[in-house]
């Protein structure tokens, strides 16, 4: 069964469409989504959707394909537990089609494309804190998010969220906090759209205290989340919430799946190009999050000419998308190519550790996975002339 259809089926996806508008209300331009209406909250569907033209970035663009991790009861690559006992995949694939505008004849078509979907693993310690708190696991998952998020944040900050939940109002942080993967708007919770909050004292949406700082500064400063984290075997905090390595294998490019010329086996920790979380409150990091003017940048190790964008590069070509300079960077035709349409995804850098995200690149290598180095792979009617190999010059193992 196609993961879509399989997904129609889950409680737990189900209850994201039941409840997206609950969170992201359409009086507020979010699309309407529902069982019978599957699509994101921006309106981009789960079957069957068409790339969009984004002038703003010079790119097309599917944009929060409203994916969640599919169960695999069986196991196998690219499969996690989920804090339910549940085996999901998380890195399903899609078939991306580029069809002819005038005719509809297929021009190109990959159907190994990820849309890795792995969701943060809250549930991972909270559902502990709740038993331990309560002498069993919560009957309701929300109730771990309610008794251990919300009645804390209530008794520090002198708000009323855990009574918003009870009035049938969700609690979404981002409504407070600035997230730049919703759009970046704190609307707060204003009476007009929400007049079952009156009389209760709600939050103020703190404009400079954004979703990510307040997750990560909330977290290190309290004692039990490095002793819960360091109980379950992790070798970094990251881990704890992030999908890593450890737990999802987020993490799977080429930084922890590639062995150096003299024999080294790469095995780097998130920190090894984040910083670890000392380092990111320090510089400000967490106060401009998503962003190339504070993501890793690759040339902070890879010294030589890589092509990588300084900051006013990118600003100048003034097409910027959510992300970092690697996502912002391009080269070659004009700079019209994105350099993860050679070298692939932020995390997933070829070669993968997941087998299918490494066919696209085999299939125009000559069987090997490594970034596009054959100009042939997209160029019919090049051959070996003119540029001779890529942008570069660092991929000579390739030439013939």
């Amino acid at each position: 069964m196609p993961f879509a259809d399989q997904l129609m089926t889950d409680p737990q996806y189900l209850t994201y469409l039941d409840n997206a508008n609950k969170m992201y209300p359409t009086q507020e331009g979010w699309a309407k989504v529902s069982r019978t209406n599957p699509v994101s909250i921006v309106g981009t569907p789960l079957k069957s959707g068409k790339f969009v033209s984004k002038p703003e970035h010079n790119m097309w663009v599917a944009e929060l394909i409203p994916v969640f991790p599919p169960k695999q009861p069986a196991g196998g690559e690219g499969t996690f537990k989920d804090a339910f006992g549940d085996i999901r995949q998380a890195f399903p694939k899609v078939t991306v089609t580029v069809k002819d505008a005038v005719t509809g004849a297929v021009l190109a078509q990959n159907t190994n494309t990820t849309t890795p979907v792995a969701f943060a693993n809250c549930c991972t310690c909270h559902r502990e804190i709740y038993k331990d708190k309560f002498g069993q696991y919560p009957a309701n998952p929300l109730d771990s998010f309610r008794q251990t998020m919300l009645a804390p944040h209530d008794l520090k900050h002198n708000t009323d969220l855990l009574k918003l939940t009870q009035a049938g109002i969700p609690v979404r942080c981002s409504r407070c906090h600035v997230d730049p993967a919703v759009g970046g708007k704190t609307p707060g919770y204003p009476l007009s759209l929400y007049p079952k909050a009156a009389g209760l004292r709600l939050p103020i949406p703190a404009k400079t205290m954004t979703l990510s700082m307040a997750l990560h500064q909330g977290h290190n400063l309290k004692n039990e989340f490095h002793t819960r984290y360091a109980a379950l075997g992790f070798k970094e905090s990251c881990e704890a919430c992030h999908p890593g390595k450890e737990t999802v294998g987020c993490m799977r490019g080429l930084h922890v799946n590639m062995t150096t010329a003299s024999g080294k086996k790469l095995d780097f920790k998130c920190s090894d190009c984040h910083g670890d979380l000392n380092m990111r409150f320090a510089t400000g990091q967490l106060l401009d999050p998503w962003s190339y003017r504070t993501l890793p940048r690759c040339s902070n190790c890879h010294k030589n000419n890589i092509g990588e964008w300084t900051n006013s590069q990118i600003e100048q070509y003034g097409k910027i998308q959510f992300g970092g300079a690697y996502l912002n960077s391009r080269g070659h035709a004009d700079n019209k190519i994105l350099c993860t349409s050679c070298h692939g995804s932020p995390h997933a850098e070829i070669p993968s550790k997941i087998s299918w995200e490494n066919i696209f690149y085999t299939t125009f290598n000559g069987g090997k996975a490594a970034p596009l180095g054959k100009c042939y792979g997209c160029h019919t009617d090049a051959g070996y002339s003119g540029w001779g190999r890529p942008p570069h010059g660092m991929s000579d193992n390739l030439a013939p």
